[in-house]
Protein backbone atom coordinates (compact mmCIF):
# COMPACT_ATOMS: atom_id res chain seq x y z
CA UNK A 1 0.00 0.00 0.00
CA UNK A 2 2.84 2.38 0.75
CA UNK A 3 4.16 1.73 -2.75
CA UNK A 4 0.80 2.57 -4.33
CA UNK A 5 0.49 5.74 -2.27
CA UNK A 6 3.94 6.84 -3.41
CA UNK A 7 3.02 6.18 -7.04
CA UNK A 8 -0.53 7.60 -6.82
CA UNK A 9 0.01 10.92 -8.67
CA UNK A 10 1.92 9.22 -11.49
CA UNK A 11 -0.76 6.53 -11.81
CA UNK A 12 -3.39 9.26 -12.06
CA UNK A 13 -1.50 10.75 -15.01
CA UNK A 14 -1.36 7.29 -16.65
CA UNK A 15 -5.12 6.88 -16.17
CA UNK A 16 -5.77 10.32 -17.70
CA UNK A 17 -3.57 9.44 -20.69
CA UNK A 18 -5.51 6.21 -21.20
CA UNK A 19 -8.82 8.10 -21.08
CA UNK A 20 -7.62 10.43 -23.85
CA UNK A 21 -6.51 7.47 -26.00
CA UNK A 22 -9.70 5.45 -25.45
CA UNK A 23 -11.91 8.46 -26.04
CA UNK A 24 -10.03 9.20 -29.26
CA UNK A 25 -10.48 5.62 -30.53
CA UNK A 26 -14.20 5.50 -29.72
CA UNK A 27 -14.82 9.00 -31.11
CA UNK A 28 -12.99 8.20 -34.36
CA UNK A 29 -15.24 5.19 -34.95
CA UNK A 30 -18.45 6.86 -33.76
CA UNK A 31 -18.38 10.34 -35.32
CA UNK A 32 -17.64 11.22 -38.94
CA UNK A 33 -15.11 13.97 -39.52
CA UNK A 34 -16.57 17.30 -40.62
CA UNK A 35 -15.00 18.90 -43.73
CA UNK A 36 -11.84 16.90 -43.17
CA UNK A 37 -11.11 18.59 -39.84
CA UNK A 38 -9.21 16.33 -37.45
CA UNK A 39 -11.81 16.84 -34.71
CA UNK A 40 -11.39 16.00 -31.05
CA UNK A 41 -10.34 12.37 -31.69
CA UNK A 42 -7.02 13.43 -33.18
CA UNK A 43 -6.46 16.03 -30.47
CA UNK A 44 -7.24 13.54 -27.71
CA UNK A 45 -5.13 10.83 -29.33
CA UNK A 46 -2.13 13.16 -29.64
CA UNK A 47 -2.56 14.41 -26.07
CA UNK A 48 -2.93 10.83 -24.82
CA UNK A 49 0.22 9.62 -26.52
CA UNK A 50 2.31 12.53 -25.25
CA UNK A 51 0.92 12.26 -21.73
CA UNK A 52 1.34 8.46 -21.74
CA UNK A 53 4.98 8.78 -22.79
CA UNK A 54 5.68 11.29 -20.04
CA UNK A 55 3.65 9.49 -17.35
CA UNK A 56 5.11 6.04 -18.06
CA UNK A 57 8.63 7.44 -18.00
CA UNK A 58 7.95 8.99 -14.60
CA UNK A 59 6.28 5.80 -13.39
CA UNK A 60 9.22 3.66 -14.46
CA UNK A 61 11.66 6.04 -12.81
CA UNK A 62 9.68 6.04 -9.57
CA UNK A 63 9.21 2.26 -9.40
CA UNK A 64 12.90 1.64 -10.09
CA UNK A 65 13.88 4.14 -7.41
CA UNK A 66 11.46 2.74 -4.83
CA UNK A 67 12.43 -0.90 -5.41
CA UNK A 68 16.13 -0.02 -5.32
CA UNK A 69 15.63 1.89 -2.07
CA UNK A 70 13.64 -0.93 -0.43
CA UNK A 71 16.10 -3.66 -1.43
CA UNK A 72 19.04 -1.42 -0.51
CA UNK A 73 17.61 -0.98 2.98
CA UNK A 74 17.24 -4.73 3.35
CA UNK A 75 20.77 -5.44 2.15
CA UNK A 76 22.23 -2.77 4.43
CA UNK A 77 20.24 -4.07 7.40
CA UNK A 78 21.32 -7.64 6.65
CA UNK A 79 24.99 -6.69 6.49
CA UNK A 80 24.68 -4.62 9.65
CA UNK A 81 23.12 -7.51 11.53
CA UNK A 82 25.73 -9.92 10.20
CA UNK A 83 28.48 -7.57 11.36
CA UNK A 84 26.90 -7.52 14.82
CA UNK A 85 26.91 -11.32 15.19
CA UNK A 86 29.51 -12.98 17.35
CA UNK A 87 31.64 -15.56 15.55
CA UNK A 88 30.02 -18.57 17.22
CA UNK A 89 26.58 -17.49 16.01
CA UNK A 90 27.91 -16.70 12.55
CA UNK A 91 29.50 -20.16 12.28
CA UNK A 92 26.14 -21.77 13.02
CA UNK A 93 24.54 -19.89 10.16
CA UNK A 94 24.53 -21.16 6.61
CA UNK A 95 26.33 -18.05 5.45
CA UNK A 96 26.62 -19.35 1.90
CA UNK A 97 22.81 -19.38 1.69
CA UNK A 98 22.78 -15.61 2.24
CA UNK A 99 24.79 -14.95 -0.92
CA UNK A 100 21.94 -15.70 -3.38
CA UNK A 101 19.58 -13.71 -1.15
CA UNK A 102 21.81 -10.62 -1.30
CA UNK A 103 22.63 -10.99 -5.00
CA UNK A 104 20.21 -13.01 -7.12
CA UNK A 105 17.06 -12.21 -5.13
CA UNK A 106 17.90 -8.53 -4.82
CA UNK A 107 18.56 -8.31 -8.56
CA UNK A 108 15.29 -10.14 -9.30
CA UNK A 109 13.29 -7.65 -7.24
CA UNK A 110 15.03 -4.65 -8.76
CA UNK A 111 14.73 -5.95 -12.32
CA UNK A 112 10.96 -6.18 -11.86
CA UNK A 113 10.76 -2.35 -11.88
CA UNK A 114 9.87 -2.31 -15.59
CA UNK A 115 7.37 -5.12 -15.18
CA UNK A 116 5.77 -3.40 -12.19
CA UNK A 117 5.47 -0.12 -14.10
CA UNK A 118 3.84 -1.95 -17.02
CA UNK A 119 1.44 -3.77 -14.71
CA UNK A 120 0.40 -0.57 -12.97
CA UNK A 121 -0.09 1.24 -16.27
CA UNK A 122 -2.12 -1.71 -17.57
CA UNK A 123 -4.21 -1.70 -14.37
CA UNK A 124 -4.94 2.02 -14.89
CA UNK A 125 -5.87 1.37 -18.54
CA UNK A 126 -8.05 -1.58 -17.54
CA UNK A 127 -9.94 0.51 -14.98
CA UNK A 128 -10.53 3.40 -17.40
CA UNK A 129 -11.40 1.05 -20.26
CA UNK A 130 -14.00 -0.92 -18.29
CA UNK A 131 -15.46 2.29 -16.92
CA UNK A 132 -15.76 3.81 -20.38
CA UNK A 133 -17.24 0.54 -21.71
CA UNK A 134 -19.80 0.51 -18.90
CA UNK A 135 -20.89 4.02 -19.84
CA UNK A 136 -21.49 2.84 -23.40
CA UNK A 137 -22.93 -0.60 -22.66
CA UNK A 138 -23.19 -2.18 -19.18
CA UNK A 139 -23.77 -5.58 -20.84
CA UNK A 140 -20.54 -5.38 -22.82
CA UNK A 141 -18.64 -4.27 -19.73
CA UNK A 142 -20.02 -7.25 -17.75
CA UNK A 143 -19.09 -9.73 -20.50
CA UNK A 144 -15.60 -8.23 -20.73
CA UNK A 145 -15.11 -8.43 -16.97
CA UNK A 146 -16.23 -12.09 -16.86
CA UNK A 147 -14.00 -13.11 -19.77
CA UNK A 148 -11.02 -11.26 -18.36
CA UNK A 149 -11.57 -12.88 -14.98
CA UNK A 150 -11.55 -16.36 -16.53
CA UNK A 151 -8.37 -15.48 -18.48
CA UNK A 152 -6.70 -14.31 -15.25
CA UNK A 153 -7.59 -17.59 -13.52
CA UNK A 154 -6.17 -19.63 -16.42
CA UNK A 155 -2.95 -17.63 -16.33
CA UNK A 156 -2.60 -18.14 -12.56
CA UNK A 157 -3.21 -21.88 -12.87
CA UNK A 158 -0.66 -21.98 -15.69
CA UNK A 159 1.78 -20.10 -13.46
CA UNK A 160 1.46 -22.67 -10.67
CA UNK A 161 2.02 -25.47 -13.18
CA UNK A 162 4.99 -23.52 -14.52
CA UNK A 163 6.38 -23.21 -10.99
CA UNK A 164 6.20 -26.96 -10.51
CA UNK A 165 7.96 -27.57 -13.83
CA UNK A 166 10.57 -24.91 -13.07
CA UNK A 167 11.26 -26.47 -9.67
CA UNK A 168 11.97 -29.83 -11.28
CA UNK A 169 13.95 -28.07 -14.01
CA UNK A 170 16.12 -26.28 -11.44
CA UNK A 171 16.71 -29.54 -9.54
CA UNK A 172 17.71 -31.30 -12.76
CA UNK A 173 20.00 -28.42 -13.76
CA UNK A 174 21.67 -28.38 -10.32
CA UNK A 175 22.21 -32.14 -10.50
CA UNK A 176 23.93 -31.89 -13.88
CA UNK A 177 26.02 -28.94 -12.71
CA UNK A 178 27.20 -30.73 -9.55
CA UNK A 179 28.05 -33.83 -11.55
CA UNK A 180 30.06 -31.82 -14.08
CA UNK A 181 31.86 -29.96 -11.27
CA UNK A 182 32.72 -33.29 -9.63
CA UNK A 183 34.02 -34.61 -12.95
CA UNK A 184 36.23 -31.54 -13.40
CA UNK A 185 37.49 -31.69 -9.80
CA UNK A 186 38.23 -35.41 -10.16
CA UNK A 187 39.83 -35.15 -13.58
CA UNK A 188 43.00 -36.96 -12.48
CA UNK A 189 41.10 -39.94 -11.01
CA UNK A 190 38.86 -40.18 -14.07
CA UNK A 191 41.86 -39.98 -16.37
CA UNK A 192 43.45 -42.89 -14.57
CA UNK A 193 40.39 -45.14 -14.53
CA UNK A 194 38.48 -45.68 -17.80
CA UNK A 195 35.43 -47.56 -16.37
CA UNK A 196 34.89 -44.79 -13.82
CA UNK A 197 35.19 -42.18 -16.56
CA UNK A 198 32.67 -44.00 -18.76
CA UNK A 199 30.26 -44.39 -15.85
CA UNK A 200 30.28 -40.71 -14.91
CA UNK A 201 29.99 -39.59 -18.53
CA UNK A 202 27.01 -41.91 -18.95
CA UNK A 203 25.40 -40.39 -15.88
CA UNK A 204 25.97 -36.90 -17.27
CA UNK A 205 24.26 -37.88 -20.52
CA UNK A 206 21.33 -39.45 -18.66
CA UNK A 207 20.78 -36.42 -16.45
CA UNK A 208 21.20 -34.06 -19.41
CA UNK A 209 18.44 -35.96 -21.24
CA UNK A 210 16.18 -35.54 -18.21
CA UNK A 211 17.00 -31.85 -18.15
CA UNK A 212 16.10 -31.47 -21.85
CA UNK A 213 12.81 -33.31 -21.34
CA UNK A 214 11.86 -31.07 -18.40
CA UNK A 215 12.79 -27.97 -20.39
CA UNK A 216 10.52 -29.15 -23.23
CA UNK A 217 7.63 -29.62 -20.79
CA UNK A 218 8.09 -26.06 -19.55
CA UNK A 219 8.00 -24.72 -23.14
CA UNK A 220 4.87 -26.73 -24.00
CA UNK A 221 3.04 -25.53 -20.89
CA UNK A 222 3.97 -21.94 -21.74
CA UNK A 223 2.69 -22.21 -25.32
CA UNK A 224 -0.56 -23.91 -24.27
CA UNK A 225 -1.35 -21.25 -21.68
CA UNK A 226 -0.86 -18.42 -24.17
CA UNK A 227 -3.02 -20.20 -26.76
CA UNK A 228 -5.84 -20.56 -24.24
CA UNK A 229 -5.62 -16.84 -23.47
CA UNK A 230 -6.04 -15.89 -27.12
CA UNK A 231 -8.92 -18.30 -27.71
CA UNK A 232 -10.81 -16.96 -24.71
CA UNK A 233 -10.28 -13.36 -25.79
CA UNK A 234 -11.62 -14.11 -29.29
CA UNK A 235 -14.57 -15.95 -27.77
CA UNK A 236 -15.31 -12.98 -25.52
CA UNK A 237 -15.24 -10.58 -28.47
CA UNK A 238 -17.65 -12.77 -30.41
CA UNK A 239 -20.09 -13.02 -27.47
CA UNK A 240 -19.87 -9.27 -26.88
CA UNK A 241 -20.63 -8.46 -30.54
CA UNK A 242 -23.55 -10.94 -30.56
CA UNK A 243 -25.08 -9.41 -27.44
CA UNK A 244 -24.72 -5.85 -28.74
CA UNK A 245 -26.35 -6.64 -32.09
CA UNK A 246 -28.93 -9.31 -31.15
CA UNK A 247 -30.03 -8.28 -27.65
CA UNK A 248 -29.45 -4.54 -27.60
CA UNK A 249 -30.45 -4.07 -31.24
CA UNK A 250 -27.38 -2.03 -32.18
CA UNK A 251 -26.25 -1.87 -35.76
CA UNK A 252 -22.91 -3.43 -36.63
CA UNK A 253 -21.54 0.10 -37.13
CA UNK A 254 -22.69 1.15 -33.64
CA UNK A 255 -21.42 -2.07 -32.08
CA UNK A 256 -17.95 -1.76 -33.62
CA UNK A 257 -16.55 0.92 -31.23
CA UNK A 258 -17.69 -1.01 -28.17
CA UNK A 259 -16.33 -4.30 -29.50
CA UNK A 260 -13.03 -2.62 -30.31
CA UNK A 261 -12.96 -1.13 -26.82
CA UNK A 262 -13.49 -4.59 -25.32
CA UNK A 263 -10.62 -5.91 -27.42
CA UNK A 264 -8.42 -3.01 -26.26
CA UNK A 265 -9.29 -3.79 -22.65
CA UNK A 266 -8.66 -7.50 -23.24
CA UNK A 267 -5.24 -6.93 -24.75
CA UNK A 268 -4.38 -4.61 -21.86
CA UNK A 269 -5.45 -7.27 -19.38
CA UNK A 270 -3.36 -9.89 -21.17
CA UNK A 271 -0.31 -7.66 -20.85
CA UNK A 272 -0.91 -7.31 -17.12
CA UNK A 273 -1.68 -10.95 -16.38
CA UNK A 274 1.25 -12.23 -18.42
CA UNK A 275 3.44 -10.28 -16.04
CA UNK A 276 1.92 -12.03 -13.02
CA UNK A 277 4.48 -14.89 -13.04
CA UNK A 278 7.30 -12.36 -13.00
CA UNK A 279 5.51 -10.43 -10.26
CA UNK A 280 5.10 -13.56 -8.16
CA UNK A 281 8.75 -14.51 -8.70
CA UNK A 282 9.77 -11.05 -7.50
CA UNK A 283 7.45 -11.40 -4.51
CA UNK A 284 8.96 -14.77 -3.62
CA UNK A 285 12.45 -13.27 -3.93
CA UNK A 286 11.44 -10.41 -1.63
CA UNK A 287 10.03 -12.85 0.93
CA UNK A 288 13.21 -14.92 0.83
CA UNK A 289 15.25 -11.77 1.39
CA UNK A 290 13.05 -10.75 4.33
CA UNK A 291 13.20 -14.27 5.79
CA UNK A 292 16.99 -14.26 5.57
CA UNK A 293 17.06 -10.94 7.39
CA UNK A 294 14.63 -12.12 10.08
CA UNK A 295 16.74 -15.24 10.57
CA UNK A 296 19.66 -13.08 11.70
CA UNK A 297 17.68 -11.71 14.61
CA UNK A 298 17.61 -8.08 15.74
CA UNK A 299 20.57 -5.83 15.08
CA UNK A 300 23.04 -6.07 17.91
CA UNK A 301 23.93 -2.92 19.78
CA UNK A 302 26.88 -2.62 22.09
CA UNK A 303 25.77 -1.80 25.64
CA UNK A 304 26.69 1.63 26.96
CA UNK A 305 29.53 1.83 29.50
CA UNK A 306 28.56 2.37 33.15
CA UNK A 307 28.49 6.03 34.31
CA UNK A 308 31.85 7.40 35.32
CA UNK A 309 33.81 4.67 33.59
CA UNK A 310 36.58 5.58 31.07
CA UNK A 311 35.37 5.16 27.52
CA UNK A 312 38.53 3.82 25.88
CA UNK A 313 40.79 0.84 26.49
CA UNK A 314 44.54 1.46 26.48
CA UNK A 315 45.79 1.79 22.92
CA UNK A 316 48.87 -0.35 23.63
CA UNK A 317 48.19 -2.65 26.61
CA UNK A 318 51.15 -3.61 28.76
CA UNK A 319 49.38 -6.45 30.59
CA UNK A 320 46.50 -8.73 29.59
CA UNK A 321 45.08 -11.13 32.16
CA UNK A 322 42.57 -13.97 31.88
CA UNK A 323 40.98 -15.11 35.14
CA UNK A 324 39.02 -18.36 35.14
CA UNK A 325 37.93 -17.91 31.51
CA UNK A 326 35.70 -20.70 30.22
CA UNK A 327 33.98 -21.26 26.89
CA UNK A 328 31.43 -23.95 26.07
CA UNK A 329 30.38 -24.86 22.55
CA UNK A 330 27.13 -26.82 22.55
CA UNK A 331 26.71 -29.96 20.50
CA UNK A 332 24.96 -29.75 17.14
CA UNK A 333 23.81 -32.30 14.60
CA UNK A 334 27.09 -31.85 12.70
CA UNK A 335 29.62 -31.21 15.46
CA UNK A 336 30.32 -32.44 18.96
CA UNK A 337 30.36 -30.03 21.87
CA UNK A 338 33.57 -28.68 23.35
CA UNK A 339 34.65 -27.06 26.63
CA UNK A 340 37.63 -24.77 27.06
CA UNK A 341 39.12 -23.81 30.40
CA UNK A 342 39.09 -22.56 33.02
CA UNK A 343 42.12 -20.58 31.88
CA UNK A 344 44.29 -18.36 34.05
CA UNK A 345 46.93 -16.50 32.09
CA UNK A 346 48.92 -13.25 32.08
CA UNK A 347 50.39 -11.82 28.88
CA UNK A 348 52.86 -8.94 28.96
CA UNK A 349 54.02 -6.44 26.35
CA UNK A 350 57.18 -7.54 24.55
CA UNK A 351 56.48 -11.22 25.21
CA UNK A 352 56.42 -14.01 22.61
CA UNK A 353 54.17 -16.93 23.53
CA UNK A 354 53.86 -20.14 21.53
CA UNK A 355 50.66 -22.20 21.61
CA UNK A 356 50.84 -25.94 20.95
CA UNK A 357 48.54 -28.95 21.02
CA UNK A 358 46.98 -31.62 18.86
CA UNK A 359 44.18 -30.91 16.42
CA UNK A 360 40.96 -30.26 18.32
CA UNK A 361 42.76 -29.56 21.59
CA UNK A 362 41.43 -25.99 21.86
CA UNK A 363 44.24 -23.83 20.48
CA UNK A 364 42.19 -21.90 17.92
CA UNK A 365 39.21 -21.72 20.28
CA UNK A 366 41.44 -20.16 22.93
CA UNK A 367 42.72 -17.55 20.49
CA UNK A 368 39.19 -16.66 19.37
CA UNK A 369 38.09 -16.25 22.98
CA UNK A 370 41.14 -14.10 23.70
CA UNK A 371 40.55 -11.88 20.68
CA UNK A 372 36.86 -11.42 21.54
CA UNK A 373 35.57 -13.36 18.54
CA UNK A 374 34.00 -15.92 20.89
CA UNK A 375 32.14 -14.69 23.96
CA UNK A 376 33.43 -16.35 27.13
CA UNK A 377 30.79 -18.08 29.26
CA UNK A 378 32.62 -17.44 32.52
CA UNK A 379 35.65 -15.65 33.89
CA UNK A 380 37.09 -12.19 33.36
CA UNK A 381 39.42 -10.47 30.92
CA UNK A 382 41.47 -7.58 32.31
CA UNK A 383 43.59 -5.10 30.36
CA UNK A 384 46.08 -3.14 32.48
CA UNK A 385 43.96 -4.04 35.48
CA UNK A 386 40.66 -2.92 33.98
CA UNK A 387 37.92 -5.48 33.29
CA UNK A 388 36.83 -5.65 29.66
CA UNK A 389 33.03 -5.64 29.51
CA UNK A 390 30.64 -6.34 26.65
CA UNK A 391 30.61 -2.64 25.79
CA UNK A 392 34.40 -2.78 25.26
CA UNK A 393 34.53 -5.80 22.97
CA UNK A 394 34.51 -3.90 19.69
CA UNK A 395 37.44 -1.77 20.84
CA UNK A 396 39.22 -4.84 22.23
CA UNK A 397 38.97 -6.74 18.95
CA UNK A 398 40.50 -3.77 17.13
CA UNK A 399 43.71 -4.18 19.19
CA UNK A 400 44.59 -7.38 17.32
CA UNK A 401 46.31 -8.14 14.04
CA UNK A 402 45.40 -11.77 13.48
CA UNK A 403 46.07 -14.37 10.80
CA UNK A 404 43.92 -17.42 11.43
CA UNK A 405 44.09 -20.60 9.38
CA UNK A 406 40.92 -19.58 7.48
CA UNK A 407 42.12 -16.05 6.72
CA UNK A 408 40.81 -14.00 3.80
CA UNK A 409 42.74 -11.58 1.60
CA UNK A 410 41.44 -8.21 0.44
CA UNK A 411 43.06 -6.11 -2.24
CA UNK A 412 42.73 -2.98 -0.06
CA UNK A 413 43.60 -2.29 3.58
CA UNK A 414 40.08 -1.38 4.62
CA UNK A 415 39.95 0.61 7.84
CA UNK A 416 43.55 1.88 7.61
CA UNK A 417 43.51 5.63 7.10
CA UNK A 418 46.96 6.20 5.61
CA UNK A 419 49.40 3.70 4.11
CA UNK A 420 52.99 4.53 3.28
CA UNK A 421 53.60 3.06 -0.22
CA UNK A 422 57.33 2.86 0.47
CA UNK A 423 56.74 0.76 3.59
CA UNK A 424 54.46 -1.55 1.62
CA UNK A 425 57.14 -1.96 -1.03
CA UNK A 426 59.79 -2.77 1.60
CA UNK A 427 57.61 -5.43 3.21
CA UNK A 428 56.76 -6.98 -0.14
CA UNK A 429 60.42 -7.11 -1.05
CA UNK A 430 61.37 -8.52 2.37
CA UNK A 431 58.90 -11.37 1.88
CA UNK A 432 59.90 -11.73 -1.79
CA UNK A 433 56.47 -10.82 -3.11
CA UNK A 434 57.49 -7.75 -5.09
CA UNK A 435 57.64 -9.74 -8.31
CA UNK A 436 54.15 -11.21 -7.69
CA UNK A 437 52.11 -8.21 -6.59
CA UNK A 438 52.48 -4.47 -6.08
CA UNK A 439 50.78 -1.66 -4.19
CA UNK A 440 49.20 0.62 -6.79
CA UNK A 441 46.50 3.24 -6.20
CA UNK A 442 45.81 1.98 -2.70
CA UNK A 443 45.41 -1.71 -3.57
CA UNK A 444 47.36 -4.89 -4.16
CA UNK A 445 47.42 -5.65 -7.85
CA UNK A 446 47.37 -9.46 -7.57
CA UNK A 447 45.83 -11.87 -5.05
CA UNK A 448 45.95 -15.08 -7.12
CA UNK A 449 48.98 -16.54 -5.36
CA UNK A 450 50.12 -19.87 -3.97
CA UNK A 451 49.10 -20.80 -0.42
CA UNK A 452 52.46 -19.82 1.04
CA UNK A 453 52.52 -16.54 -0.87
CA UNK A 454 48.98 -15.72 0.26
CA UNK A 455 50.06 -16.23 3.86
CA UNK A 456 53.02 -13.92 3.34
CA UNK A 457 50.78 -11.27 1.78
CA UNK A 458 48.40 -11.64 4.75
CA UNK A 459 51.43 -11.00 6.98
CA UNK A 460 52.21 -7.83 5.04
CA UNK A 461 48.65 -6.62 5.59
CA UNK A 462 48.77 -7.52 9.29
CA UNK A 463 52.04 -5.65 9.85
CA UNK A 464 50.75 -2.57 8.04
CA UNK A 465 47.89 -2.34 10.54
CA UNK A 466 50.34 -1.70 13.43
CA UNK A 467 48.31 -3.41 16.14
CA UNK A 468 49.68 -3.91 19.68
CA UNK A 469 48.77 -7.62 19.85
CA UNK A 470 49.57 -10.15 17.13
CA UNK A 471 48.02 -13.60 16.76
CA UNK A 472 49.36 -16.08 14.20
CA UNK A 473 47.61 -19.43 13.81
CA UNK A 474 50.19 -21.80 12.26
CA UNK A 475 51.49 -19.11 9.92
CA UNK A 476 54.78 -20.95 9.34
CA UNK A 477 53.01 -24.04 8.00
CA UNK A 478 53.42 -24.43 4.21
CA UNK A 479 56.32 -21.94 4.21
CA UNK A 480 59.75 -22.66 2.80
CA UNK A 481 62.58 -23.00 5.35
CA UNK A 482 63.89 -19.48 4.65
CA UNK A 483 60.52 -17.85 5.45
CA UNK A 484 60.04 -20.08 8.49
CA UNK A 485 63.41 -18.94 9.79
CA UNK A 486 62.53 -15.30 9.01
CA UNK A 487 59.30 -15.67 11.00
CA UNK A 488 60.97 -17.03 14.14
CA UNK A 489 64.36 -15.31 14.04
CA UNK A 490 63.49 -11.91 12.54
CA UNK A 491 59.81 -11.04 12.75
CA UNK A 492 58.89 -12.27 16.23
CA UNK A 493 61.90 -10.59 17.93
CA UNK A 494 61.17 -7.41 15.95
CA UNK A 495 57.56 -7.29 17.16
CA UNK A 496 58.60 -8.06 20.75
CA UNK A 497 61.20 -5.27 20.65
CA UNK A 498 58.42 -2.85 19.71
CA UNK A 499 56.46 -3.83 22.81
CA UNK A 500 53.86 -6.00 21.08
CA UNK A 501 52.26 -9.08 22.61
CA UNK A 502 52.75 -12.02 20.23
CA UNK A 503 50.97 -15.37 20.29
CA UNK A 504 51.78 -17.98 17.66
CA UNK A 505 50.28 -21.43 17.22
CA UNK A 506 53.10 -23.65 16.04
CA UNK A 507 54.34 -27.23 15.80
CA UNK A 508 57.91 -26.26 14.88
CA UNK A 509 59.68 -27.77 17.90
CA UNK A 510 63.08 -26.74 16.55
CA UNK A 511 62.15 -23.11 17.22
CA UNK A 512 60.52 -23.47 20.65
CA UNK A 513 63.52 -21.83 22.30
CA UNK A 514 62.58 -18.53 20.53
CA UNK A 515 59.51 -18.19 22.77
CA UNK A 516 59.36 -16.71 26.24
CA UNK A 517 56.71 -19.29 27.13
CA UNK A 518 54.96 -22.25 25.54
CA UNK A 519 51.30 -22.92 26.29
CA UNK A 520 50.18 -26.47 25.60
CA UNK A 521 46.51 -27.40 25.16
CA UNK A 522 45.02 -30.83 25.66
CA UNK A 523 41.23 -31.44 25.52
CA UNK A 524 40.47 -27.81 26.29
CA UNK A 525 42.89 -27.56 29.24
CA UNK A 526 45.97 -25.35 29.19
CA UNK A 527 49.35 -26.28 30.63
CA UNK A 528 52.35 -23.90 30.67
CA UNK A 529 55.70 -25.39 29.79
Amino acid sequence: MALLRALGPTLALCALAEWFIIDAIVSALSVELVDGAPGRSLRHFTAGLLLSHFAFGRLLERTAGLLAARTGERVTDTLRRMAGLDLATFERLEASALIPRLTTDVEEVRSFATGLARMLRAAAALTIGLGYCHALSPTAALIAALVLGVVAVIILVGHFERDAHLGRLAAARDGVQRLVEDAIAGFVQLRQHRPRRRAILGEVRRRSAQLDAERDRVSVAFVETHAQERYLLYFGLAICAWFLIQLEGRSPTAAAPITLLVMYVGLTQLEATRLLPQAMDAQHAWRRLCAALDGLGPAARAPAPPPGRPDALPERPSRVELRGVCYRRPSTAHRAGFELGPIDLILRAGEVVFVTGENGSGKSTFLKVLTGLYRADAGALLVDGRAVGPEDMSAWRSRFASIFSDFALFDRLYGVEAVDPERVRRLLDELQLGHKTAWVDGRFTELELSTGQRKRLAMVAALLRDRPIHVFDEWSAEQDPEYRAWFYDTLLPRLAARGAIVLAVTHDEDFFDRADRVLHFDAGQMVQR
